[in-house]
């Protein structure tokens, strides 16, 4: 797959119609998204062997949106909520980017430009 810069990639419940079709045994699993307060249902749901494949699928799409929507959009929070056909929920993926700053004016500890503190490699 390629990816773009202009468009974020898709879930496989938007990139591959075939996985709609129902397939004999096999159930359907709806990956709904949340980020930044906002929430977007699947309505179509994607026909996979098992939940380890919906996992696989969810981390796919979160991580695939993440390059994209993370750091273009000040987008910080997103989860895909995994649920089956008769809406139970099976499992959330969920994606947190948090940035911390430290400041060397607040620091008590000064490092050398090694990084080292001079007090080892224990706890401060």
């Amino acid at each position: 797959m390629v990816l773009t810069a202009k468009k974020p990639p898709l879930l496989a419940t938007e990139r591959n119609v075939a996985l709609r079709a129902p397939l004999a045994g096999m159930p359907r699993f709806y990956f709904d998204l949340r980020e930044n307060g906002n929430f977007i249902e699947d309505e179509a749901g994607t026909v996979l062997p098992d939940i380890d494949a919906a996992q696989q699928e969810a981390e796919r799409g979160i991580t695939e949106m993440a390059l994209h929507k993370l750091s273009d959009s000040g987008l910080r929070h997103m989860t895909i909520d995994v649920r089956r056909d008769n809406g139970d929920a099976v499992l959330s993926v969920t994606l947190t980017l948090n940035v911390t700053r430290s400041s060397q004016r607040t620091s008590k500890k000064r490092r050398d430009k090694s990084g080292d503190t001079g007090q080892g490699a224990g706890p401060p």
